[in-house]
């Protein structure tokens, strides 16, 4: 309380009992307002404290009490009547519609209930919704300031995604609603803050909540300064260090392989990223269009109503161990964000993969935004949320596909002496093999048979075309004998007396011109022969037309 209020709004306070988060957040109140640091006009609003019970408290009559709210899939309905006797629940509407509902029927993950309470509002109160309502637009655990409150019932949010107006009288979802200053460990879960007060009790019901695990995730929230206070140092101490056995019962030991199963189920409904419409929304919002995510895009259920982003875990060995499941909402404005963050991973889970390396780096991030963070600045590195206690070890980071790593705050990962001289020895092999390798491909290059300079030759024109021999002239005697030895008709004889008066180089000229005058003569044949075979040539099938004809009709007179 001795803060100012700019170091308030960047402070989260955690509990370990619901219990303890109530009053601190009662008290916090009564005290600004006691300080006039409150406004003076105060409102008060219909507000649902959820009930927690074991899995098959629902199915009992025992647990519903007239006056309860009870939530099915998305409908609220008052309970008017309980009748042990019957086994069976009255139960009405907000239409004002009478039902019967038998609780040994209900499907425990389906139903929720609720007690009614009221609290005051006052402007300058820190509020946040319990639970996650996409179509009334909010979020589980996203604080809002209190800017104003009227008679009617109205109340003006500012938040970090801008300002919304709710009205818990008239709307039943937007009754999910808290002080905002303190969370208990479990809604801190993938939350951040610059500064952290936690409180850590080792009597009573806290004994049981006093442990290592506990005491990670306080500190770990914190981005700048951390305060614990605790009832008894001594015993706080000796909770912290004692380790916590990994199987205490048979359900125990089964429950890892019970939670991989679960998870694999889980990745197997999912979409790659880019492969759906709400993926690629995210991604354009959130800027990270450049980056190579590992996660996919599970689609909504009845149980979760909005879809989530499913991001890989992994133990120390580098064998999966479950899922790290962060819903997808859309803020006031309209743009795709995160919403709450469950685990669905064993106890050994140290990390959560992002993105793979592509440039041998790998980023480890202390919580999700800055994982996000780092993979909207950082494409090419590999990124890794450390979830567990102990930071990401080098199999972790082997999954990754990085050896270097940039160091967040509060996590220092580094790689140990022998890991270090284990990679100068493989470096060192795989230069001595490249080396191996390119000598064995410079070595043929030396046996190949020097080849000699070739030889300039010099060709004469008439070496490269020959002049063709002269044609013989026929004696005129020899062509006189032919003559008379055949009796051939007048074609034959002109024929003869052509070829003789070309051999004898007379008039030349004029048998060029009368050679010109046959060719072009055949020619001109071969063209009309050509176009009256087009003109023979049938036209194959052509569409039928029948042809319109006039008819008539002769209707006998009678």
């Amino acid at each position: 309380m001795k803060t100012s209020p700019e170091a308030r709004s960047r402070t989260l306070i955690i509990a370990q009992l619901n219990a303890d988060r109530k009053a601190i957040n009662a008290g916090i109140h009564a005290a600004l307002a006691a300080r006039g640091e409150l406004g003076e006009k105060a409102i008060k609003v219909p507000v649902l404290d959820k009930i927690t019970h074991t899995r098959h408290e629902f199915n009992k009559t025992e647990s519903w009490e007239a006056g309860m709210v009870v939530k099915r899939g998305d409908r609220y309905q008052d309970v008017v009547a309980v009748d042990r006797n019957g086994s069976t629940v009255t139960v009405r509407d907000e239409e004002g519609k009478i039902a019967l509902v038998s609780p040994k029927e209900l499907i425990t993950g389906d139903v929720q209930l609720f007690r009614r309470s009221e609290m005051e509002v006052r402007s300058g109160d820190l509020l946040k919704f319990t639970a996650t309502d996409r179509e009334q637009g909010q979020m589980a655990n996203q604080r809002y300031t209190v800017e104003s409150v009227s008679e009617e019932g109205n109340i003006r949010l500012k938040g970090e995604n801008g300002r919304v107006t709710i009205n818990p009288e008239k709307v039943r979802a937007q009754q999910n609603l808290d002080y905002g200053w303190a969370v208990t460990g479990y809604g801190a879960q993938g939350a951040s803050s610059d500064y952290v007060i936690a409180l850590e009790g080792t009597k009573d019901g806290r004994k049981a909540l006093a442990s290592r695990r506990a005491f990670y995730i306080s500190a770990s929230r914190v981005k700048e300064h951390v305060q614990i206070y605790t009832d008894k140092k001594a015993d706080w101490v000796k909770a912290v260090k004692t380790p916590e056995r990994d199987i205490k019962t048979a359900h125990d030991a089964l429950a890892p392989e019970t939670q991989r199963k679960q998870a694999k189920a889980i990745w197997a409904m999912g979409q790659p990223v880019n492969k759906t419409a709400i993926g690629r929304a995210w991604v354009r919002h959130q800027g990270m269009q450049d980056a190579s995510l590992t996660a996919k895009i599970i689609p909504a259920t009845r149980r979760f109503p909005e879809p989530a982003l499913a991001l890989p875990v992994y133990d120390n060995n580098g064998r999966s161990a479950g899922l790290a499941m962060v819903s997808l909402v859309a803020s006031p404005e309209g743009r795709m964000t995160q919403g709450e963050t469950r685990m669905v991973m064993t106890e050994r889970a140290r990390g959560a993969v992002l993105q793979r390396s592509q440039s041998g780096n790998t980023i480890v991030a202390s919580d999700l935004a800055a994982a996000l963070d780092a993979v909207r600045h950082h494409p090419k590195d590999g990124v890794v949320w450390q979830t567990g206690d102990e930071p990401p070890s080098a199999w972790l980071l082997k999954v990754s596909g990085g050896t270097k790593q940039d160091v967040s705050p509060g996590i220092v990962s580094t790689l140990t002496d022998e890991q270090n001289v284990q990679q100068l020895r493989e470096q060192m092999l795989a230069d001595q093999i490249r080396n191996e390798d390119a000598g064995r491909n410079r070595q043929p290059e030396s046996l190949l048979p020097e080849i000699p300079q070739e030889e300039v030759i010099r060709l004469k024109p008439e070496d490269i075309n020959p002049r063709k021999p002269e044609p013989l002239t026929p004696d005129a005697d020899v062509i006189a004998r032919v003559r008379g030895e055949e009796n051939t008709g007048g074609q034959e004889m002109k024929a003869a007396a052509g070829v003789r008066s070309e051999l004898e180089g007379a008039d030349k000229a004029s048998g060029e011109q009368s050679r010109a005058s046959r060719v072009i003569a055949d020619l001109a044949n071969a063209e009309r022969d050509m176009l009256r075979v087009a003109e023979n040539t049938e036209r194959g099938r052509m569409p039928e037309r029948e042809e319109q004809t006039l008819t008539r009709t002769i209707q006998k007179e009678r």
